[in-house]
């Protein structure tokens, strides 16, 4: 409840876990700077890594908000992304961040578009 009254609920209506695969070999920083370079690293002898990188959470909710003042009430939809089933030691790099973030900015546009599309699809007149 907020301080003027009004209500606020949440409830989860679709999720899915995106989990990672792990790498299968360990890159040092210098290794997969040069990679992004067009450099193959040299492997011999190279340890095999056994953590996981963990995944990400997609929670697709609707949000309610109930205002007391009047009967109105808004039914938002929302969108919570979250990382988990990280090992401890998973070093979360910022640029794999914005990454995630930009690829499911445009997997919504493209759902928007989509949805859009069918919704105008509909109200066409047959003839």
């Amino acid at each position: 409840e907020h301080d003027d009254g009004n209500i606020t609920t949440t409830k989860n209506i679709a999720g899915i876990k995106l989990t990672f695969q792990p790498p299968k070999r360990y890159l040092s920083y210098k290794e997969q700077k040069a990679m992004e370079k067009g450099v193959m690293p040299d492997r011999k002898g190279a340890k095999v890594d056994a953590w996981s990188p963990g995944g990400i959470e997609i929670l697709i909710q609707n949000i309610v908000e109930e205002q007391k003042s009047d009967t109105d009430t808004t039914i938002t939809l929302g969108l919570l992304v979250r990382r988990c089933d990280i090992d401890g030691d998973t070093i979360i790099k910022f640029k794999s961040e914005r990454t995630l973030v930009r690829r499911l900015d445009e997997a919504i546009r493209v759902w928007k578009r989509i949805r859009r599309d069918r919704h105008n699809e509909q109200l066409e007149p047959v003839q």
